[in-house]
């Protein structure tokens, strides 16, 4: 007689097909005698394959917090596969083939999702990159600093002991599979010099269908190791159809060279249709970018020289007490609470940068504007643009002059003496989230930090006509440089 390993009924020698479930009678013998049929060992193989496979989605959970899918997949392999559990294998009649099928699709189904995930949008200008992601460094609160007592007349900036960015919370990311991204980015820098700090500005525009979160951006020029970057942290949510400011990366160059290639680079989140969110760690742009860089000049020796009359003239214009000038001045720096400190200077700076263009004077004449007007208008020379930015910082308490070159004028503001000054220098990078070199030029009173709108690229950045020297700046067509100092 031979036994159906199946259902356990006892066939004649010589059936094919169990009489009570038809199942195949192929035999295997075994040393002991008892018959087995193939279909045993088939699912034997089967559910420890399946068992792998299950093992290996719940440590992917343990990465990706993936639990849903896992519970999915659990399931359908306890309901769909007979050599799963017990209970289908000897109650339920699945044939072979059909069991053989169901467990090799979704074998191959969830086998293939965890190894080769692919996009479902393409992206024309960045690329993804498999590149390690640096762990994410918190900005550290900066310490209070006792702020010297200034000479009588002047005031300088203090530092404030709170953060000058208030980054929204990073997302959790759910998703397993991704949900694709485009975007572009628009670009502004400074030029780069050999031995110095060239920055460059951020906007991100988001052109796919799925909100995109940025938590890190930055640059890798070609000299960085592999999977190395100089990165920024940040938590910036973008909308689709949306452009935002993303942030200034800066990089220094080290050697004396003509040029290198740079790539932008952006840890990234993409948000699903169901509402979670995919990280796609570090993307870079498919195309690296050709930087110049210039050579720096020599020392040049200026004089430096007053002149009452354009000190009067000036002095006439610079207005802190204009309602409209006090009005702008302080919308701005209540951003940053308190009393004058460095991050109301930065950002009194960065609103006139950003927000007044420059137009010439009429052809003929040399017209200098008042600050209120240049408000009203929104645009103005270089002259307008210095004396609104003193305007602007008076109004909040702070100390400035102004300086004039044969066909230039720019803002300059006190920044202290002595080791306060290297104290203020990190309060800007930390404002700007990235290192930047600071031009000040110095003389018996102290430190005069840089305020150039109608070039410069932040607060304490190079004016017009200056350029780099090997251990500082100077003006490259200017031998004499007139001080205004306002009172």
């Amino acid at each position: 007689m031979i036994e159906c390993y199946e259902c356990g009924t006892k066939n004649e020698e010589g059936s094919r097909f169990c009489k009570h479930c038809g199942a195949t009678l192929t035999l295997v013998k075994e040393k002991k005698g008892k018959a087995k049929n193939i279909s045993y060992y088939v699912f034997e193989v089967l559910r420890w394959v399946c068992i792998f496979v299950f093992l290996l989605f719940v440590l992917v959970s343990l990465v990706e917090e993936a639990w849903v899918a896992t519970l999915v997949f659990g399931l359908c392999l306890f309901i769909l596969l007979p050599p799963f559990n017990k209970i289908t294998r000897e109650h339920l009649n699945f044939e072979l083939p059909r069991s053989a099928i169901i467990c090799l699709v979704i074998v191959l189904f969830f086998v293939g999702c965890i190894a080769y995930p692919v996009p479902d949008t393409t992206q024309p200008t960045p690329k993804p990159v498999v590149t390690p992601t640096p762990t994410p460094t918190s900005t550290p609160t900066p310490k209070p600093i006792a702020t010297p007592i200034p000479k009588p007349g002047f005031t300088i900036p203090e530092i404030p002991s709170y953060q000058p960015h208030d980054f929204e919370r990073k997302p959790s990311a759910y998703a397993v599979f991704e949900p694709g991204y485009e975007f572009s980015i628009k670009t502004a820098r400074s030029e780069f010099y050999d031995y110095s700090i060239g920055v460059i500005k951020i906007w991100l525009e988001n052109t796919g269908n799925n909100a995109l979160f940025i938590y890190q951006y930055g640059l890798r020029p070609d000299w960085a190791q592999e999977g190395r970057w100089y990165p920024s942290d940040t938590e910036l949510m973008i909308n689709p159809g949306e452009r935002k400011y993303v942030g200034m990366a800066s990089v220094k160059i080290e050697n004396d060279i003509d040029s290198f290639y740079m790539e932008y680079g952006f840890s990234l989140m993409a948000k699903t249709s169901d509402g979670n969110w995919y990280d796609y760690g570090t993307v870079f742009t498919m195309d690296p970018l050709s930087i110049p860089v210039n050579p720096v000049i020599d020392d040049i020796d200026e004089r430096y020289v007053t002149n009452l009359h354009m000190s009067k003239k000036v002095n006439d214009l610079v207005d802190p007490t204009d309602p409209k000038v006090r009005e702008v001045a302080v919308q701005i720096a209540k951003e940053y609470p308190g009393t004058y400190n460095v991050y109301q200077l930065c950002a009194l700076f960065d609103y006139v940068s950003n927000n007044i263009e420059y137009v010439s004077d009429p052809r003929g004449a040399e017209y200098w504007a008042k600050p209120s007007e240049t408000l009203t208008s929104g645009a103005g020379d270089c002259e307008d643009h210095a004396i609104l930015v003193a305007s602007l910082i008076e109004a909040v308490g702070g100390t400035t002059r102004l300086y004039a070159t044969e066909d230039h004028m720019f803002a300059a503001a006190y920044i202290g003496t002595g080791d306060y000054v290297d104290a203020v220098t990190d309060a800007i990078t930390n404002y700007y989230n990235t290192p930047v070199l600071l031009s000040y030029m110095t003389d018996e009173d102290g430190a005069w930090l840089m305020l150039e709108p109608t070039g410069g690229s932040y607060a304490g950045d190079l004016p017009a006509g200056a350029k780099p020297t090997r251990t500082a700046w100077d003006f490259e067509d200017t031998t004499t440089i007139t001080v205004i100092d306002i009172r």
